[in-house]
């Protein structure tokens, strides 16, 4: 059993967005005016056709691109540079000169604030064992992991740092069905038992439907629907099997079509 650290930021932190907007050049608006309370504590998913501004907002709410427009607000405050906020890219992008082990310390040797009680390997092999990656493979270095290895360090190295703030950008695209059921479930795993605020970027309804409080719909730089997903947790097989899972499933692919929901 994993050792759960209840001494490190226990707070999540709310996101507020008011009337944020991203132009690149002279086009249209990739973030057009978006105005939207993230809760703080809950797994909220943006789904959408490509292009329609939904990595484009999470990076600006990362502060890794400048709106053009508009606040974000965070409450309490969470900042990047003492890992209170944490990204998790499509790509795993693990330093390849670091073993696995070493690019999960890594944000803790950088100065990150942490619990005194545990040692920063110890919250590294912690984080490890959470994302259950085969000891055996801590000490590789990045060419020699698997994809799905490479995305079990990504989520180790994002959760160590015990972020305020979890924002993930389609983390199980590349990934074959079962294990991106698998991650899944190591994900709302660490959730339950230190409940922060993701926002996560997806393509797949059956994800966004598995993961989250709450689905929103994006569409030309805009939300435009917001569907609340009210299955039971955990959200074992017999929940993703149910009728409320198809009829949520229904739901989020009218959505996306532009139809309304009853």
């Amino acid at each position: 059993m994993v050792e759960v650290d209840k001494t490190v930021r226990e707070v999540s932190s709310a996101l507020h967005c008011r009337d944020l907007s991203v132009v690149f050049g002279q086009g249209r608006p990739a973030v057009d005016a978006v105005t939207w309370s993230f809760e703080a504590g809950q797994i909220t998913s943006l789904v959408g056709p490509s292009g329609c501004g939904k990595t484009t907002l999470l990076r600006t709410i990362a502060r890794l691109q400048r709106a053009t427009s508009g606040t974000i607000e965070m409450v309490p405050e969470a900042r990047p540079e003492r890992g209170e906020i944490a990204f998790v890219f499509q790509q795993p992008t693990l330093l390849p000169w670091l073993t696995a082990f070493e690019n999960v310390l890594l944000p803790l040797q950088l100065g990150v604030d942490g619990d005194p009680k545990l040692s920063h390997r110890q919250r590294a092999v912690n984080e490890l064992l959470a994302m259950e990656l085969d000891e055996d493979a801590w000490n590789r270095y990045p060419h020699a992991l698997s994809g799905g290895m490479k995305m079990r360090v990504s989520l180790a190295r994002a959760l160590v740092t015990k972020p305020s703030i979890l924002l993930l950008d389609e983390p199980f695209a590349a990934l074959d069905e079962m294990l991106r059921l698998t991650l899944s479930d190591l994900l709302l795993r660490r959730w339950t038992e230190r409940p922060i605020t993701m926002v996560l970027v997806t393509h797949n309804i059956t994800e966004a439907a598995t993961l989250s409080h709450s689905v929103l719909v994006m569409r030309s730089g805009r939300i435009t629907a917001s569907i609340e997903d009210s299955l039971p947790r955990p959200r074992d097989e017999s929940v993703r099997t149910s009728a409320a899972f198809g009829e949520l499933y229904r739901k989020i692919s009218a959505a996306l079509r532009g139809e309304k929901n009853e």
